[in-house]
């Protein structure tokens, strides 16, 4: 089959979409779709798809008519994976199946492959999603033990879950490139730094820079976050509230604003705007409900950026947009950075912020060694971030043919960087599962590492072990865990707390 060929999408009947391979198939035509289970219609559903594929690329067709011995179609579904084979066998489960090459599948709404477009050959893992997004440690600590790398077909994905090989493979960017062209991200917040490599990467985060230096947060962010944080504080009435919404969102969202340079928002926009980034670019499913509200977010960013536009190029200052313009970059790439800023600098601060807290709270033996200067606010939030990692997965592109010990990986190929997982990792945190502030958390991953550590790590240590912290503890009187409501923790590619509902007076 060749490479490169296009095929139209075809709109079907009952509105069913089917979605097409163009390239990089060896054994047959794959075709993903979410149907229903019953093999007679899947099956008229591959020969429609076949005949749609002659009018408009005629040639490609009939190499692929002549060289088909088969034609596979894979069925995506909430908790399985079946294969049903034209011809040959009736659907069978794959449960056994531990090796898999050249899959090719497009998802629903043109998302980023799921099924990358080949496989390793690293041995399967099952998971089931629901409690995976629940409580992803214990199938990671199964996976660093029984197969460090491992297929993950409900996640369409290789899983690299030790630390060592996280660190060096996140340095190897000629292998595990985060340039992804097809990518979720790229195609719903345009094309930012942290999908590029090299060069192209570091002229824009050398424009940056100069926002978010150590020099500059201390100099010129760490006074107005302190503001934000005494304001808010100020504003919060005794009695029981829920710290994530009534602290630790507005201040994050308030702090952003700052940093961006868009002051002619409100922070329950800064919030709203980066829940749907974060929901998008985390959207392997293809929900088209979510996609939506990613959409909306963005434009709600572009909105924001066009309006303070004349003012920000008149009177320039030390914000992220104020910076980036001043350094002459192109607007495309403007609004991709700032989009990109936004969609980690509110939702994973302010679940840090929060978590924190409730690990301080549900540990007062450990609350009183930092209270008591044995430990500090800093250490204390790096062993949180270490413990329950905010970003826990980043994703990356095989960028040429490559293996690592025994498993091999195949070009285009897309695997995660499991960071949650290298965190916890036993050969190098003893008692890892253990929130224990004393910790040495040097080797922790929670920020990246190699060339694409985080940008924003300086200002996010700021606000949270400089200010928020250490005010928030300074000024309560009272301030403990209620017991009416339990605590909601979630998710795996981005983990933290949903909610902590607290007894609070200043």
């Amino acid at each position: 089959m060749s490479r490169g060929s296009s095929v139209k999408r075809p709109s079907l009947t009952e509105k069913i979409e089917l979605w097409l391979s163009n390239g990089r198939v060896i054994d047959g035509l794959w075709i993903g779709s979410f149907l229903s289970d019953d093999p007679e219609r899947i099956l008229q559903r591959v020969e429609a798809a076949l005949r749609l594929i002659e009018p408009s690329a005629p040639l490609h067709y009939q190499r692929v008519k002549k060289s088909l011995s088969r034609i596979w179609v894979q069925l995506a579904f909430a908790a399985s994976i079946r294969l049903v084979v034209t011809g040959l066998m009736p659907p069978v489960p794959i449960a056994g199946d531990r090796r898999r090459r050249r899959i090719s599948l497009v998802w629903p709404g043109g998302n980023e492959n799921p099924g990358a477009a080949v496989l390793s050959t690293a041995p399967r893992i099952d998971i089931d999603p629901g409690t995976f997004w629940a409580d992803p440690y214990p199938m990671l600590a199964k996976m660093r033990q029984e197969a460090p790398i491992a297929f993950v077909p409900q996640l369409g994905s290789t899983l690299l879950t030790s630390r060592d090989d996280i660190s060096i493979s996140e340095k190897q960017i000629d292998v595990f490139s985060s340039h992804q062209p097809a990518g979720l991200m790229n195609r719903l917040m345009g094309h930012n730094m942290m999908r590029k490599d090299g060069e192209a990467h570091q002229v824009e985060r050398r424009a940056m820079f100069p926002t978010v230096s150590p020099k500059t947060v201390k100099a010129h962010w760490t006074a107005l976050f302190q503001a934000h944080a005494d304001r808010i504080i100020d504003g919060i009435g005794p009695g029981r509230i829920d710290f994530m919404r009534d602290f630790a969102l507005p201040f994050s969202g308030e702090c952003l604003k700052s940093i961006t340079g868009l002051t002619n928002i409100g922070f329950e926009d800064m919030d709203a705007w980066s829940q749907g980034m974060i929901e998008g670019i985390a959207n392997y499913a293809g929900d088209p409900a979510v996609e939506a509200r990613c959409h909306a977010a963005t434009a709600g960013i572009d909105a924001a950026i066009d309006d303070i536009l004349p003012v920000m190029r008149k009177h320039p200052d030390q914000s992220i947009l104020g910076v980036l313009l001043a350094s002459g970059m192109p607007m495309e790439s403007v609004r991709a950075n700032v989009k990109l800023a936004i969609s980690g600098g509110q939702n994973e601060p302010r679940k840090a912020i929060a978590g924190t807290v409730w690990a301080l709270l549900s540990h007062p033996d450990q609350l009183d060694l930092v209270l008591r200067g044995e430990v500090s606010w800093l250490q204390a939030f790096e062993e949180y971030a270490r413990w329950i990692s905010p970003i826990g997965m980043s994703p990356r592109r095989i960028a040429k043919p490559w293996s690592i010990r025994d498993v091999s990986f195949e070009l285009d190929e897309r695997v995660f960087l499991m960071f949650g997982s290298a965190n916890r990792d036993e050969k190098h945190f003893e008692r890892a599962d253990e929130f224990d502030v004393r910790r040495d958390t040097t080797r922790s991953v929670a920020f990246g590492a190699g060339p694409h550590f985080c940008a924003g790590a300086f200002a996010s240590r700021a606000m949270i072990a400089d200010v928020a912290l250490p005010t928030l503890f300074a000024r309560a009187k009272r301030f403990e865990i209620a017991d009416d409501e339990p605590v909601r923790i979630g998710g795996w590619a981005f983990r933290g707390l949903q909610n902590l509902p607290v007894k609070w007076r200043h």
